[in-house]
């Protein structure tokens, strides 16, 4: 039978309380389910999840929970299925699948890395804003870097790929789902800002020796769609 929890972190972990309770029974998350593919819908229920997770900490040790989590971050299609594989092989002490989930948290880690370095602000008035469209769900990981690098200043951070946004308040923040349609307004003197941004880009760089390859080793195209230093043109290459 084919069960689909509802995407969450918290309704993975019910989901494999069920799965490692129930005889005959197939997990899957709502965004991964296939078309024309009938499933039950899986309630999250907290005493579940709570229990699972205490249960991988007791046994594996919190290492593994957080290889848990880094592999439900990366979305792939096949996660749920690798993560059981992964927990059978922590069961089997075979490390059978360590290499796949492995994988997931150093692509994840990767991305967070990254984006602590190439995430750009804006100023929009009473708090600063920034957009990204990651590759993995990794907003959760910048909250509290941010916070310390900006002082406690409030913010907002846009996931344009999942229309969702993390906002701090200067002491706490909050993840919400947000319409794609919601913009957040530059002040006045935002523009000029990014206008002296983009010439001291153009500046400190040889123009009769252009190096474009180097550049984009340097900073990725993925993440110059929202970068202050590229004009709309470059942005869309």
């Amino acid at each position: 039978m084919l069960y689909a929890y509802d995407d969450s972190f918290e309704g993975l972990l019910s989901a494999l309380y069920f799965y490692y309770t129930t005889p005959e029974v197939i997990i899957t998350s709502l965004c991964n389910l296939p078309p024309l593919l009938n499933a039950e819908t899986l309630e999250t229920n907290m005493r579940y999840t709570e229990k699972f997770a205490e249960r991988i900490i007791k046994r594996f040790g919190y290492t593994a929970y957080r290889n848990v989590y880094y592999a439900y971050l990366s979305e792939s299609a096949t996660r749920e299925r690798d993560i059981i594989d992964y927990l059978d092989s922590l069961i089997r002490q075979d490390g059978k699948y360590a290499y796949k989930i492995h994988a997931y948290r150093h692509k994840v880690e990767g991305t967070i890395h990254l984006y602590k370095g190439f995430l750009r602000f804006k100023d929009a008035g009473k708090f600063l804003y920034a957009e990204m469209e990651p590759e993995y769900d990794i907003l959760i990981f910048l909250a509290r870097y941010f916070a310390t690098r900006l002082n406690h200043t409030p913010f907002i951070i846009c996931d344009r790929a999942r229309n969702t946004a993390l906002l701090h308040n200067g002491s706490t923040f909050v993840i919400h789902y947000i319409d794609e349609s919601v913009q957040f307004s530059d002040v006045d003197d935002e523009a000029l800002v990014q206008t002296l941004y983009r010439s001291f880009f153009n500046s400190v760089s040889i123009q009769s020796r252009p190096n474009e390859r180097n550049q984009r080793r340097q900073f990725p195209l993925k993440f110059r769609k929202y970068a202050l230093e590229f004009d709309n043109h470059d942005n869309k290459r």
